[in-house]
Protein backbone atom coordinates (compact mmCIF):
# COMPACT_ATOMS: atom_id res chain seq x y z
CA UNK A 1 0.00 0.00 0.00
CA UNK A 2 2.87 2.49 0.43
CA UNK A 3 4.53 1.53 -2.67
CA UNK A 4 1.15 2.77 -4.55
CA UNK A 5 0.93 5.94 -2.39
CA UNK A 6 4.52 7.37 -2.92
CA UNK A 7 3.69 6.01 -7.29
CA UNK A 8 0.42 9.03 -6.88
CA UNK A 9 2.15 11.45 -5.07
CA UNK A 10 4.01 14.00 -7.64
CA UNK A 11 7.57 14.72 -6.96
CA UNK A 12 8.37 18.17 -5.47
CA UNK A 13 10.92 20.85 -6.61
CA UNK A 14 11.82 21.93 -9.89
CA UNK A 15 13.13 19.94 -12.43
CA UNK A 16 16.54 20.90 -13.90
CA UNK A 17 15.51 22.05 -17.45
CA UNK A 18 12.69 24.75 -15.47
CA UNK A 19 15.94 26.02 -13.22
CA UNK A 20 17.90 26.71 -16.13
CA UNK A 21 14.84 28.15 -18.14
CA UNK A 22 14.60 30.72 -14.87
CA UNK A 23 17.99 31.36 -14.52
CA UNK A 24 18.15 32.74 -18.65
CA UNK A 25 14.92 34.85 -18.09
CA UNK A 26 16.02 36.59 -14.61
CA UNK A 27 19.31 37.29 -16.40
CA UNK A 28 18.09 38.74 -19.54
CA UNK A 29 15.29 40.63 -17.32
CA UNK A 30 18.74 41.63 -15.00
CA UNK A 31 20.73 42.68 -17.48
CA UNK A 32 17.70 44.85 -19.40
CA UNK A 33 17.28 47.10 -16.30
CA UNK A 34 21.18 46.98 -15.60
CA UNK A 35 21.54 48.96 -19.25
CA UNK A 36 18.93 51.36 -18.68
CA UNK A 37 21.20 52.28 -15.29
CA UNK A 38 23.82 52.16 -17.01
CA UNK A 39 22.12 54.42 -19.38
CA UNK A 40 20.32 57.01 -17.18
CA UNK A 41 23.52 57.54 -14.72
CA UNK A 42 26.16 58.22 -17.63
CA UNK A 43 23.47 61.01 -18.69
CA UNK A 44 22.31 62.27 -15.46
CA UNK A 45 25.01 64.80 -15.71
CA UNK A 46 23.89 66.38 -18.94
CA UNK A 47 20.91 68.15 -17.55
CA UNK A 48 22.93 69.60 -14.88
CA UNK A 49 25.88 71.36 -17.63
CA UNK A 50 22.77 72.63 -19.57
CA UNK A 51 21.38 74.19 -16.84
CA UNK A 52 24.85 75.48 -15.56
CA UNK A 53 25.22 76.63 -19.16
CA UNK A 54 22.03 78.36 -18.93
CA UNK A 55 22.97 80.90 -15.53
CA UNK A 56 26.01 81.49 -17.09
CA UNK A 57 24.97 82.82 -19.95
CA UNK A 58 22.04 84.68 -18.57
CA UNK A 59 24.50 86.45 -15.80
CA UNK A 60 26.64 87.64 -18.36
CA UNK A 61 23.21 88.91 -20.95
CA UNK A 62 21.90 90.36 -17.37
CA UNK A 63 25.35 92.12 -16.79
CA UNK A 64 26.27 93.44 -20.58
CA UNK A 65 22.61 95.11 -20.59
CA UNK A 66 22.72 96.79 -17.65
CA UNK A 67 25.90 98.83 -19.09
CA UNK A 68 25.88 101.82 -21.19
CA UNK A 69 24.71 101.72 -25.09
CA UNK A 70 28.20 103.88 -25.61
CA UNK A 71 30.53 105.52 -23.33
CA UNK A 72 29.27 107.45 -20.54
CA UNK A 73 30.25 111.14 -20.07
CA UNK A 74 33.73 111.58 -18.38
CA UNK A 75 35.01 107.95 -18.94
CA UNK A 76 38.38 107.66 -19.48
CA UNK A 77 38.68 103.65 -20.88
CA UNK A 78 38.37 99.85 -20.15
CA UNK A 79 41.36 97.60 -19.16
CA UNK A 80 40.59 93.87 -20.69
CA UNK A 81 39.92 92.60 -17.11
CA UNK A 82 38.46 93.23 -14.08
CA UNK A 83 35.20 93.08 -16.05
CA UNK A 84 33.96 96.27 -13.47
CA UNK A 85 35.84 98.48 -15.64
CA UNK A 86 32.99 97.94 -18.44
CA UNK A 87 30.90 100.69 -18.38
CA UNK A 88 29.50 100.37 -22.20
CA UNK A 89 28.12 97.41 -24.45
CA UNK A 90 31.27 97.80 -26.48
CA UNK A 91 33.74 96.95 -24.26
CA UNK A 92 32.70 93.30 -23.81
CA UNK A 93 33.16 93.22 -27.61
CA UNK A 94 35.35 90.42 -28.45
CA UNK A 95 35.87 89.36 -24.10
CA UNK A 96 37.17 85.64 -24.58
CA UNK A 97 36.79 84.07 -20.71
CA UNK A 98 39.21 80.88 -22.20
CA UNK A 99 42.71 82.89 -21.45
CA UNK A 100 42.39 81.51 -18.39
CA UNK A 101 39.89 78.84 -17.86
CA UNK A 102 37.09 79.27 -16.07
CA UNK A 103 34.56 81.80 -14.74
CA UNK A 104 35.28 84.88 -12.81
CA UNK A 105 33.17 87.48 -11.21
CA UNK A 106 33.81 91.27 -12.18
CA UNK A 107 35.98 91.47 -9.37
CA UNK A 108 38.76 89.04 -11.11
CA UNK A 109 38.09 86.08 -8.80
CA UNK A 110 37.36 82.73 -10.15
CA UNK A 111 33.95 81.27 -9.22
CA UNK A 112 34.39 77.97 -7.33
CA UNK A 113 33.13 74.93 -9.80
CA UNK A 114 33.05 76.57 -12.52
CA UNK A 115 36.05 76.07 -14.05
CA UNK A 116 36.08 74.11 -16.96
CA UNK A 117 33.31 76.55 -18.87
CA UNK A 118 34.74 79.05 -20.96
CA UNK A 119 32.49 82.25 -22.38
CA UNK A 120 32.66 84.25 -25.48
CA UNK A 121 30.97 87.66 -26.19
CA UNK A 122 30.81 89.25 -29.19
CA UNK A 123 28.74 92.68 -29.63
CA UNK A 124 27.92 93.85 -33.13
CA UNK A 125 26.22 96.58 -34.47
CA UNK A 126 22.78 96.30 -36.11
CA UNK A 127 20.37 98.16 -38.23
CA UNK A 128 18.47 100.97 -36.48
CA UNK A 129 14.53 99.87 -35.52
CA UNK A 130 12.04 102.68 -35.98
CA UNK A 131 15.03 105.10 -35.76
CA UNK A 132 16.49 103.49 -32.26
CA UNK A 133 20.62 101.98 -33.07
CA UNK A 134 20.58 98.26 -32.20
CA UNK A 135 23.49 96.52 -30.84
CA UNK A 136 23.83 92.80 -31.27
CA UNK A 137 24.95 90.90 -27.96
CA UNK A 138 26.30 87.28 -28.56
CA UNK A 139 27.14 85.28 -25.30
CA UNK A 140 28.00 81.96 -26.19
CA UNK A 141 29.45 79.26 -23.53
CA UNK A 142 31.27 76.47 -24.03
CA UNK A 143 30.74 73.54 -20.89
CA UNK A 144 32.78 70.64 -19.87
CA UNK A 145 32.14 68.32 -22.55
CA UNK A 146 32.54 70.77 -25.50
CA UNK A 147 28.43 71.74 -26.36
CA UNK A 148 28.04 75.85 -26.86
CA UNK A 149 24.92 77.69 -25.93
CA UNK A 150 24.54 80.90 -28.18
CA UNK A 151 22.45 83.71 -26.49
CA UNK A 152 21.30 86.38 -28.44
CA UNK A 153 20.18 89.88 -26.57
CA UNK A 154 19.82 93.49 -28.13
CA UNK A 155 20.55 96.61 -26.74
CA UNK A 156 18.93 99.71 -28.09
CA UNK A 157 20.11 103.57 -27.21
CA UNK A 158 17.17 104.95 -25.90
Amino acid sequence: MRAERQRRRPAGGFSLIETIVFIVIVGAALAGVLTVLNVTASRSADPFLIKQSLAIGEAFIDEILSRDYSNPTGYVGASTDPRSNFADVDDYNGYVATTTPGIYTRGAAIIPGLAQYSVTILVAAEAAINGVPMKAITVTVTDPSGNTYPFLAYKANY
